[in-house]
């Protein structure tokens, strides 16, 4: 049934979410509408719409948070309600101790059945402690089997060094706000491993796969999580540097422009947080 006045061209404009949000983005999800910071707290798919058009299942499920009773003191909300979790660097953390925001299930159902395609991921985080000294690759955002040293399907790392980048990637470890992003394929993955660290959107702390090394302990990085989002590159037709440069005028304009949605947040030092 068509609703009288109502519009069907197909060459009109989208009505979207977010600017962002296009056919083929799979996952958007946003700190100011994570509903707590206590473990198995959730942020809802801003993109949902858009993505049952290709899974063909309920995608509103976002991500969910997950908080091991060893850090669960150090994670706050901050002024503008982004997502702070800070790890000390001298206190030592049993290995798998952290917190994570773990992908729902359907997103990584999709992504197992579709090997073919490419994949942009990214986050919008502040680092409010850097990565100390040097090491092996720290895991920001990992999707991975359980058994396997570097069969990552997605990996963004401190260092870039894992993963199975295809079309870009971008990290960093100075202080402030940082949009850490990879393309990636599907690197022959068939299994994800079914512990919260190994199907992460954003890690903190300890965590398996990537972090668990008792060295790891000095070097782990704090930081507040603003957002995730990942597009089916395949299904969307764009590239990784356009959606690059959307994604970073998004986070330039809620973040560091004034009368953004985080614009001007403060947060606890790292130190106090978690000394």
């Amino acid at each position: 049934m068509i609703v009288p006045g109502s519009f069907t061209d197909p060459a009109l404009p989208l009505s979207t979410p977010d600017p962002i949000v296009v056919p083929g983005s799979l996952l958007l999800a946003r700190a100011v509408d994570l509903n707590g910071i206590v473990d198995g707290s959730t942020a809802h798919n801003v993109a949902a719409g858009f993505a049952e058009d290709i899974t063909g299942t309920d995608s509103s499920i976002g991500l969910r948070l997950s908080v091991s009773n060893e850090v669960a003191a150090h994670v706050e909300r901050t002024q503008k309600k982004g997502l702070h979790v800070a790890i000390s660097q001298t206190a030592a953390l049993p290995s798998g101790a952290g917190a994570s925001l773990v992908f729902p299930s359907w997103l990584i159902d999709y992504i197992l059945s579709h090997p073919t395609h490419i994949y942009y991921v990214s986050m919008w985080q502040w680092l409010t402690k850097q990565v100390a000294g040097s090491g092996n690759s720290l895991g920001y955002t990992v999707v991975k089997p359980a058994g396997g040293a570097f069969d990552h399907l997605l990996a963004i790392t401190n260092t870039g060094a894992l993963g199975s980048n295809i079309g870009g990637y971008m990290t960093g470890n100075s202080l402030g706000l940082q949009m850490i992003n990879e393309a990636a394929g599907n690197n022959g993955i068939t299994n994800v491993g079914g512990g919260d660290g190994f199907r992460a959107a954003a890690r903190w702390g300890r965590l398996s796969p990537l972090n668990t090394a008792a060295a790891d302990q000095l070097r782990l990085p704090s930081y507040i999580w603003y957002g995730s989002y990942m597009e089916d590159l395949t299904v969307s037709g764009r590239t990784y540097s356009q959606v690059r440069a959307s994604d970073v005028a998004r986070m330039n304009a809620e973040i560091a422009a004034v009368g953004g949605l985080y614009f001007g947040d403060t947060f606890t030092p790292p130190s106090a947080l978690a000394p």
